[in-house]
């Protein structure tokens, strides 16, 4: 906890969790952003949690079975969500039984692990990363972004670990989408 600290020290705090992020060579990090106002009031086919997860569990098993990943094994780690965790348990056990709509699942192990953020710093990067993503497409703010943006899986030059999503009609030129 660090509500005892001014907010100029909470993002100073902030930023250089995500230096040090943006400073692990082997790091590579996965993610699904989904504007939800594209659905302009219409139910999509799939809740957006649910497609966000298989977005990034596609990208993940693409990169592990790259030759990058030297076809090593990836484990999930989740923070714990009672609302979320048994339909994504159900749903990774149908990834591997079927396979995602883009890639059959073969290097990620069992389902997703649920842990509490406050028992493991993993679990806390990852929700400084998604607080970055959040602030980026929400308020359009780089800085805490700009500092492990690099760290999100490529192909070359092309940016293939993150996604965001606009829905099918709507043209986004935001950095992510035009290098997507």
């Amino acid at each position: 906890p660090y509500i005892h600290l001014s907010r100029n020290e909470r993002l100073a705090c902030l930023r250089s969790i995500a230096e040090l992020i943006g400073s692990w060579d082997f790091c590579r990090l996965f993610a699904d952003a989904i504007d939800k106002t594209s659905f302009s009031g219409h139910t999509p086919k799939y809740p957006p949690y649910e497609e966000a997860f298989a977005q990034v569990i596609s990208r993940f098993q693409r990169f592990l079975s790259s030759d990058v990943a030297q076809d090593k094994l990836g484990l999930l780690v989740q923070d714990q969500n009672e609302t979320v965790s048994k339909r994504l348990t159900e749903l990774m056990k149908k990834f591997h039984a079927s396979g995602t709509m883009w890639v059959d699942i073969d290097r990620i192990i069992e389902t997703p692990l649920f842990v509490s953020s406050a028992l493991t710093s993993l679990v806390q990067i990852a929700d400084i990363t998604a607080f970055a993503i959040r602030r980026f497409f929400e308020n359009q703010e780089t800085d805490l972004l700009n500092k492990l943006y690099h760290r999100f899986n490529r192909v070359g030059n092309r940016l293939v670990g993150m996604r965001h999503y606009t829905g099918p009609y709507n043209r986004c030129h935001c950095r992510v989408c035009q290098e997507h």
